[in-house]
């Protein structure tokens, strides 16, 4: 089985559990959380990184989606987890992060400051993007700050279990450089990445209304965070996590997957 790990799923389970985890099945950590441990206080950041497993193999560290769909873009075909994610493999974690006196390199603080200054990116994008959702479900077009949950659920509901509804919006946004509509489907990172966007959306949408998009709030920051955890999780099926918004949102992204806590 391959699992998705996050931050929160490191933070809270035991050493013993992590490690079993990475022994019996194949565990991939996401850049997300590689990065959000590296500015993790350092005893926090230190305590996370010492119960995984620091052997050649024993966990993959995989890139974010936006690098598995220029692949899939390129190749035509569903990306690879591994072969695809620019990252070394076998990968082996540091032992060093797992000490509290750890100070990363220079060539690390930088990588670390891209990495921000691209998520912050990311923040300002999706916002824009999902303040203009109610473009593919016009019935949020007029929804207002904490709007009718009945409304928005069943626009989760859609989007969740019609997959043809996923592709026809992707057939709708494609541009020539991005695969064929008619040769995507659930297991490719462009299909994964769309639906994640548009359930964050639409949930963004319920919280701030239709049409806001200057929202300022780190919660926002937070949601973007997760939905790469989802996007990853989708894709390997099983998804580690004790962040109950991240579960519900995997949830409804993959009914068939399963949740470790």
């Amino acid at each position: 089985m391959r699992v998705t790990v996050d931050k929160s799923f490191l933070q809270g389970a035991p050493t013993d559990a992590v490690r079993l985890l990475c022994t019996t099945h194949q565990v991939f950590l996401p850049e997300a959380a590689f990065w959000e441990l590296l500015t993790a206080a350092p005893e926090e950041r230190a305590a996370c990184f010492r119960k995984l497993p620091s052997g050649p193999g024993a966990i993959h560290l995989t890139t974010n989606s936006g690098v598995l769909m220029r692949a899939e873009c390129q190749n035509r075909t569903p990306c690879d987890l591994i072969r695809d994610s620019g990252m070394p493999a076998p990968y082996q974690l540091n032992p060093r992060l797992g000490d509290p006196a750890f100070q990363p390199e220079p060539n690390d603080l930088s990588t670390l400051d891209e990495w921000s200054r691209f998520m912050a990116g990311e923040v300002e994008s999706f916002k824009v993007r999902a303040a203009v959702v109610g473009a593919f479900a016009p019935e949020l077009a007029e929804i207002k700050a904490g709007g009718s949950r009945d409304v928005v659920q069943s626009v989760l509901d859609r989007l969740a279990g019609d997959s043809s509804r996923v592709i026809e919006i992707y057939g709708e946004l494609r541009t020539d450089d991005f695969p064929p509509r008619d040769i995507i489907s659930s297991s490719w990172a462009v299909y994964r990445t769309l639906q994640v966007h548009l359930l964050a959306a639409v949930e963004y949408v319920r919280r701030y209304g239709s049409g806001v998009a200057d929202v300022r709030a780190n919660r926002v920051d937070n949601d973007v965070i997760d939905m790469e955890y989802c996007i990853l999780g989708s894709l390997t099926g099983t998804l580690a996590t004790r962040d109950a918004g991240l579960a519900q949102l995997f949830r409804l992204a993959r009914p068939d997957g399963v949740v470790l806590q």
